[in-house]
């Protein structure tokens, strides 16, 4: 029994080693999956900040820009003008 454990000892810590390293890769690649991903989610919410930021603009814009169309030339905007 000492013989056989004496002739598979390495073996069996050569195999632990390459267990140990195949785990050590494959947390790297997790590690840079995981960071890929949250760069993603972060590239995307910007976007959506930024169109948001624009749509609320455009919202506020647009009536400001109504009235300001309505003071230059009132007469394009009344049914019942003198000055058309």
């Amino acid at each position: 029994m000492q013989k056989y454990y004496a002739n598979l000892s390495p073996n069996l810590k050569l195999l632990e080693n390459l267990i140990n390293s195949i785990r050590g890769i494959t947390e790297i690649e997790q590690a840079e999956s995981d960071r890929y991903f949250q760069e993603l989610v972060a590239i995307i919410s910007v976007g959506l900040k930024a169109l948001s930021m624009l749509d609320n603009i455009r919202t506020y814009a647009e009536p400001l820009y109504l009235l300001r169309a309505n003071a230059i030339r009132p007469y394009k905007w009344c049914m019942f003008s003198y000055f058309a």
